[in-house]
Formats: structure tokens, sequence, C-alpha cells
């Protein structure tokens, strides 16, 4: 019987750990992909390529461009796993997305612009933020989120 309680009790535990760290990861380590992710669309992506061609191309930063707080998703797929992605689409064809087209350097379609001419121009800045947030900010975040709701995590 007493074996029985515990068990109960331990399940309880679990799910309550699980619920907090839910709530850490929609919040801190979600705030902390989107920052990497910003640093590495500036870094990786901005500073690497500077518009030209025949006609004038004026970058979409915060307003509906890839820096913007609404194109940066962030989901959780189930209790473990968080989604970042970046669903800025083309200014003409509100289907094409851009970051995989960035990511890879293959699929730029305005033939009068420099990059299109250096495909493929890989500027892999998901797959950045993805090794950063691996080497510690995601599991550092992760710690932060628990300590704001009391669990002291090493």
């Amino acid at each position: 019987m007493i074996l029985s309680s515990l068990k109960t009790q331990l399940k309880k535990i679990k799910e309550q750990l699980q619920d907090k760290i839910k709530i850490a990861m929609e919040d801190e380590v979600a705030k902390k992909s989107r920052e990497v992710m910003k640093r590495h669309l500036i870094t990786d992506v901005y500073d690497k390529y500077t518009p030209g061609g025949k006609l004038p191309y004026i970058r979409r930063y915060e307003d509906g461009g890839l820096l913007d707080d609404s194109n940066i998703v962030t989901e959780m797929i189930n209790d473990e796993i968080l989604r970042i992605e970046n669903i800025t689409t083309d200014d003409f064809d509100k289907n094409r997305y851009l970051s995989k087209i960035i990511e890879t350097g293959i699929g730029y379609t305005w033939k009068d612009s420099d990059i299109y001419k250096k495909q493929p121009f890989p500027r892999p800045f998901m797959e950045n933020t993805a090794d950063e947030l691996e080497n510690g900010n995601a599991r550092d975040a992760l710690k932060k989120g628990l300590k704001r709701q009391g669990i002291n995590a090493e």
C-alpha cells in the first residue's frame, strides 16, 4: 500500500515538473530562441550581403521582414521540443518563404540582383541559431525559467 501511494506521489510530482518545464520552454527558452535567431539574422544574413542590382531594393527589418517578431514563430511540438521558425514571405509571392532560400542560398528569382548571380550563396542563420541554442543557451534559459518558478536546476 505504501509503495502504491509513493508511485502516485511521484507521478504527480513528475507531472508538476513537466508543467513547469513547459512554461519555461514557452517563455524563457522561446524568448532566448528569438533573440539568438535575430542576432544570427543580422550577422549571418544582413551583414553578409548588401542588396545590389539595377533597381533599388529596400530591406524589410522589423516591419514585416526577417527580424519582425510576428515572423519568428515558436511552438511546442511535444513536452520536450520547442520549434522555432522564421515564416517571412516574399514581397510578391506570399506562399514563398524566404528562410529556406536564405539558408541554402538557392532559389533567388530577381534576375537583376547581385545575389541571384551568386547562387548558391548560403547564409545559414537557422543552422547557426540551432547550434548556438544546443550549445548552452537553451539550457541556460530553461534553468532561468525553472528558477523563476521556484525550482533550482543544475
